[in-house]
């Protein structure tokens, strides 16, 4: 087996099925588990130990000679990773629900999260609707009869849809009530996606060795600073761990500058409006209605005493989800000490030399949002 083997929640739901011959989905349960294995053996052999090669030379053939992007891991470790947040999202999820995540849904959201990036190894664009090219090459290894909805659910992740741009769960006409609900694993893989960062997504033997750009220094220092995530009832909350090295990163991208605030703020922009989407697509099932933000900044590098530690909360409304005012002012903490942005809470000064964001506008982050979308 693997180092990355799948031991979670979603696992044992099909372990447990296969395993007890008097479940009403023993039968399917025992195919189910005993495919996924095979799949999950053969994938972390065969297919995401190059997914990153691939992404990396891709992008170098790209650059034309400039610093090329280094992105953080997209293969194994991700992999691994983005399954333990499923676990955390599917079991919290069950566990408030009257109809719990079934076995056939589990097996289905397993599967995604493995071939979701998988298309990456060729290049990065286009790449969740051409993971299909992936399922069919190894199309052995799946249900033959659930392959359109692992497809389905994996497709959805990122990108845009011809019809209707970044709302791709649009185009998946399912019912959102009976099982297997498609929008409701759709949610959770997008969502468990872009809160399954940490340290390990940060390729440090190549950093270590190589110029990187500047879009790739702040996506890696975003990744060391995220801690945890847990989901209770409708509260997410979430824990970054700032550190001097982050502290003090600043890059300037097209002539703007940009520290390492100013893009801890927008990604934290970017979980608000997913967790937004994902519960409009997702309910009843699944709704998110207030996120607790907790940002503690360290004196010195690891391991050291925590020198400032700002909590604030953000409370999700309905309808579509554009951010019109900064994070500052739709967290009731910050308004309160009339900052206008994240920055000025760990800066001494930061008030007078760190700009106004200008969120759902163009601004410092108009050359970076495409390199935040999954």
């Amino acid at each position: 087996m693997s180092d990355y083997t799948t031991n979670g929640y979603l696992i044992s739901l099909l372990q447990k099925a296969a395993s007890d011959t008097s479940h009403s989905d023993h039968s399917d349960a025992k195919a189910y588990y005993a495919k996924f294995r095979a799949l999950e053996v053969e994938f972390f052999e065969k297919v995401h130990p190059f997914v990153d090669v691939g992404l990396a030379m891709n992008e170098a053939k790209i650059s034309d000679g400039a610093v090329s992007n280094v992105f953080t891991v997209h293969g194994c470790r991700h992999i691994s990773d983005l399954i333990k947040s499923l676990d955390k999202l599917s079991k919290e999820t069950s566990g408030q629900s009257d109809t719990p995540i079934t076995v056939l849904e589990a097996y289905i959201l397993l599967c995604a999260a493995h071939v979701h990036d998988a298309a990456n190894v060729l290049k990065r664009e286009g790449h969740p609707e051409r993971c299909n090219e992936v399922i069919i090459k190894y199309k052995e290894l799946f249900i033959s009869s659930a392959c359109q909805q692992i497809y389905d659910v994996a497709r959805v992740h990122g990108g845009r849809h011809p019809d209707f741009g970044k709302d791709t769960f649009r185009s998946l006409n399912v019912d959102s009530i009976k099982p297997p609900r498609l929008l409701l694993l759709a949610a959770f893989l997008r969502l468990g996606d872009e809160l399954s960062e940490n340290e390990e997504r940060v390729p440090q033997p190549v950093v270590a060795h190589h110029e990187i750009s500047d879009r790739s220094k702040l996506a890696h220092a975003y990744a060391k600073c995220f801690n945890s995530f847990e989901l209770r009832g409708e509260a997410l909350y979430i824990v970054f761990g700032v550190y001097p090295s982050e502290h003090n990163l600043s890059v300037t991208i097209d002539d703007k500058k940009i520290s390492f605030y100013d893009f801890l703020e927008e990604k934290i922009n970017v979980i608000d409006k997913e967790s937004r989407y994902c519960s409009q697509y997702a309910r009843p099932a699944f709704h998110i209605s207030k996120i607790n933000v907790t940002v503690r900044k360290y004196k010195t590098e690891r391991p050291s005493q925590v020198e400032i530690s700002e909590e604030f909360t953000l409370s999700l409304n309905h309808g579509y989800p554009d951010l019109d005012h900064s994070l500052c002012q739709r967290s009731p903490e910050l308004t309160q000490k009339k900052i206008m942005t994240l920055a000025e809470c760990f800066s001494v000064g930061a008030r007078d030399t760190v700009p106004v964001l200008s969120i759902g506008k163009k601004g410092p982050f108009a050359t970076i949002l495409g390199y935040l979308k999954k």
